[in-house]
């Protein structure tokens, strides 16, 4: 007979003294390397279609439900990125990815369009959802939102510092910190620079990673600050948190995240080791070893990294958080090239030519080491600022003081460093966590009760939750008539489990004088213990029990079905949407409520306003800097009439509508949240600033950094009671056309001229130059034209906020007035000229060409051609 515990609600909640470890895994290797190393929960995509890193290995739906086993087994978590910017015809696929994953075993899911949040929770409100960092959050007032919007865990940008922390833990929702990994240059879910160069978007999973190429620092002038040994400028060092696990506890932080699900499972073995060692002499209250604290150091530094920096938690963002240096793996330094020897050209015969030969020129090196080595570790040679280098595997075991001889393709100077970059031994040990003969076992605890007249029973429950506990019993225990059974018996025998994911940590036991019992009854009833144990513990992913939830959930949230007149590429619609076809749109114009067509500027100064208002622009925009600095100035704005889709009226400006930024931590709000007042239209470009809106009663219009990329997500945004939405530079030509006539009450806007924001960056760009004075008022610098050049010659005009924030914009002049009668034949009526860049001069050219564009349009003449040296963006080149 076996009984179980009460079920008790599965969560991942943890105590606000301890750190859940969090690691990545892009592959089954690097899985397991992550659950025998000591991960408390462990991040992985089933399927390479909706995640962010859709280049990984991945999950199939067989490797995945026998990891989440093992995982669940243990006490780990496991938790699915969907956490890209999805389409609207992918919001069906992707519900039914998430569905198939939670019944395979998921815990959580990681999410990071607002579209595919409101459907998740509005379908599935039983399901766990946690918020990606790509959604761009780091404030109280973006935390609540996400909680009021299903989500039980926000992931936090980057970018925070430790008091910070500290102050959004008083939120009292779960917070995941990143703890170790690579870094993004950009505030993770704007960053624009992959897509605009090319077809792979980071918001869609595939970023190229332009950040991590050469560039230059210039001027005006052509004049170059930065030097060719140090001109990766946009690439951070790697994030290592180990000195800090202690105050980001103590600062309410839930999770520490490592990155790497592009990495090797000998990376992730590594990391997460030396992650579980530190915290586990923490929560034990220890103080580590030397030798101990030598294991973590090449843990930590003999797997990838571009050197460390912990400079975003400390509240800095200079250039001590920079790789200029180089953007590939540094490993650790353990020597250097002591003395080169030239053997000249070595001759080897083609094995897929006889009578052939390969000439191979070679060389000896000898290297004096200053930290040990293992046999085939792998080395790296290279002279500083170089970026030519070699690579020798070690051939024996060497310790430190040693010399050790190393065979290159060529010499290199003495004196040059030498660099350990792979580390073999952790690449064994990666595989045998794959093979399973390197396992982590649970510890349990037992307690066996065999006394004579009574049933014997054995107990079995997990050190850290007694609540999975089971107990089995057997037949009414009889005297011994030969041999006694004594204490050491029942240990010998129940505790041989070392096929299951178990081992024993604690005995308790309590065996009566002269019992009887034969040893195969002990070994029967610890197979059934262990089995009930098993079972117990996988009891809140039992599949047949979350099928009748999500069945039920079916009943009570019905999917609505598209209306017959949708746009063809519009796909499902969310709750709430008014689908119209784009001859309903059109139509709409015909009708004396139908929204006026406006040409919208961005200005950054009055003077630039008059122009464009004298040129033809209906409604203007400015951004809160721009709009603090002409009132130090004492500058006077030109006003205008435009109108007010809230009202449905025209009304009369005295100033540009407001811009917020897309970056709102705490520290924003004196300069941004005076310009969110009762009735008046405000452009917010954080999650923050929308439910700031919401509470003050203003309109909020939706900037493209918050990317609406389905008709979900626009349902969401009205939600929220916004009336207007910019649509991003990521979207194409018929992806603009679909979803700018899904709603005849939204006033869907795009940018059609001008250069788009690619990068809003806490680092200031200039400081690549080593002139900061660190005060942005008086920065010399700041006030001149700068920009960054690629290696393929684009040139990014870079400018640098009050704030020291950089923003980078792209390469080429955006031109979308050719496409401007498709777009306002499908229900576009507001079409922006961005002169953030521009010259006074150049403003009535720009705001002239997009008038002539819609009277073109509107007399249905020919459309203008695109303008020399612009380019389309992705209209007609979509990113994957």
């Amino acid at each position: 007979m076996t009984t179980a515990a009460p079920q008790q609600h599965h969560t991942t909640a943890h105590t606000s003294n301890t750190l859940e470890l969090l690691a990545p895994a892009g592959s089954p290797a690097a899985f397991y390397a992550a659950l025998y190393s000591g991960a408390d929960a462990i991040y992985c995509a089933l399927g390479c279609d909706f995640n962010a890193r859709r280049g990984a290995d991945n999950f199939s739906d067989e490797e995945f439900q026998q990891a989440c086993k093992d995982a669940h087994l243990l006490g780990v978590h496991v938790y699915v990125p969907v956490n890209i910017e999805v389409r609207t015809s992918e919001i069906e696929p992707l519900c039914a990815l998430v569905q198939r994953a939670w019944l395979l075993g998921a815990d959580a899911f990681i999410v990071q369009d607002w579209g595919v949040m409101y459907e998740l929770s509005r379908r599935f409100p039983f399901i766990e959802l946690h918020v990606s960092t790509q959604s761009n959050i780091h404030d109280p007032r973006g935390i609540m939102w996400c909680k009021h919007h299903g989500a039980t865990r926000v992931t936090l940008s980057r970018e925070l510092s430790l008091p910070e922390l500290k102050e959004l833990s008083k939120t009292q929702v779960d917070l995941e910190c990143f703890g170790h990994g690579a870094i993004c240059f950009c505030y993770s879910g704007i960053c624009m620079l992959s897509s605009l160069n090319g077809q792979r978007s980071a918001n869609r999973g595939l970023c190229a990673q332009p950040c991590r190429l050469h560039y230059e620092l210039i001027d005006e002038d052509n004049h170059v600050y930065n030097t060719k040994a140090a001109d990766h400028l946009l690439c951070p060092k790697d994030y290592n948190t180990q000195q800090n696990l202690e105050d980001m506890a103590a600062a309410g932080v839930h999770s520490l995240k490592i990155e790497g699900r592009m990495k090797s499972a000998a990376y992730v073995y590594a990391v997460v080791k030396a992650y579980r060692m530190r915290l586990d002499a923490i929560y034990a209250g220890r103080t580590l070893s030397a030798a101990e604290e030598e294991e973590i150091h090449n843990l930590l530094y003999r797997s990838f990294n571009r050197g460390f920096t912990t400079a975003y938690l400390k509240g800095t963002s200079g250039n001590e958080m920079m790789s200029y240096e180089r953007s590939n793996n540094r490993g650790e330094l353990i020597g250097q090239v002591c003395a080169a020897e030239n053997l000249g050209v070595y001759k080897r015969p083609r094995p897929d030519k006889p009578g052939r030969f390969r000439y191979k020129p070679t060389a000896k090196l000898q290297v004096k080491l200053t930290r040990a080595v293992q046999k085939d570790d792998l080395l790296e040679l290279r002279l500083d600022g170089h970026s030519d280098f070699l690579t020798s595997k070690v051939t024996s075991d060497a310790k430190a003081g040693d010399i050790i001889e190393c065979q290159t393709a060529r010499c290199v100077p003495v004196g040059c460093p030498v660099r350990l970059i792979r580390s073999q031994a952790y690449m064994d040990i990666a595989q045998a966590c794959s093979n399973h003969t390197l396992a982590r076992k649970r510890p349990i605890a037992v307690c066996v009760y065999a006394h004579v007249g009574a049933p014997i029973s054995i107990r079995m429950w997990p050190i850290d939750d007694s609540r999975c506990s089971v107990e089995v019993t057997g037949d009414v225990l009889e005297a011994a008539r030969t041999k006694a059974l004594s204490a050491f018996d029942i240990e010998e025998h129940v505790g041989r489990i070392g096929t299951t994911a178990f081992e024993i940590a604690h005995w308790d036991i309590s065996v009566g004088e002269g019992v009887g019992l034969g040893f195969s009854t002990l070994h029967k009833l610890r197979s059934q213990a262990t089995d009930a144990l098993e079972a117990r513990i996988l009891e809140p992913w039992e599949y047949h029990a979350r099928k009748r939830l999500l069945d039920e959930a079916k009943e009570t949230h019905p999917v609505p079905s598209m209306s017959a007149g949708a746009g063809a590429g519009a796909g499902h619609a969310g709750a709430g949407i008014t689908n119209i076809s784009a001859a309903s749109a059109a139509a709409r114009r015909q009708n004396k409520d139908a929204l006026p067509v406006e040409v919208c500027a961005l200005v950054t100064t009055p003077d630039m306003a008059i122009r464009a208002l004298e040129a033809g622009a209906t409604r203007l925009y400015a951004t809160t800097d721009a709009l603090i600095a002409a009132a130090h100035a004492g500058q006077t704005w030109p006003s205008y009439t435009t109108y007010n889709p809230h009202t449905h009226a025209y009304e009369r400006l005295s100033s540009p509508i407001s811009i917020l930024d897309e970056v709102c931590r705490m520290r924003d709000y004196p300069r941004c949240d005076s310009f969110v007042t009762a009735h008046a239209t405000c452009a917010v470009g954080n999650i923050s600033e929308l439910a700031l809106c919401k509470q003050r009663g203003a309109y909020p219009e939706i900037r493209s950094c918050i990317p609406i990329l389905n008709s979900s997500a626009i349902a969401s945004m009205a939600q929220e009671g916004a009336r207007g939405i910019w649509f991003s530079n990521e979207l194409s030509l018929d992806e603009l056309c679909d979803l700018s006539s899904t709603r005849a009450d939204i006033a869907f806007g795009t940018l059609v001229l001008g250069r788009p924001r690619s990068m809003t960056t806490e680092h200031c760009v200039l400081q690549a130059a080593h002139m900061c004075i660190h005060n942005c008022v008086r920065c010399t610098l700041r006030k001149k034209t700068m920009y960054l050049k690629s290696e393929r010659g684009d040139v990014h005009r870079v400018t640098v906020d009050l704030e020291g924030r950089s923003r980078i914009y792209a390469g080429h002049v955006f031109d979308a007035t050719p496409e401007i009668p498709q777009l306002l034949s499908c229900g576009m009526s507001r079409f922006l000229v961005d002169c953030t860049l521009l010259h006074n001069s150049d403003v009535p050219v720009y705001i002239q060409r997009v008038c002539r564009a819609l009277d073109a349009a509107k007399r249905h003449a020919a459309p203008l051609s695109r303008m020399h040296g612009a380019y389309s963006g992705r209209l007609f080149d979509p990113i994957g």
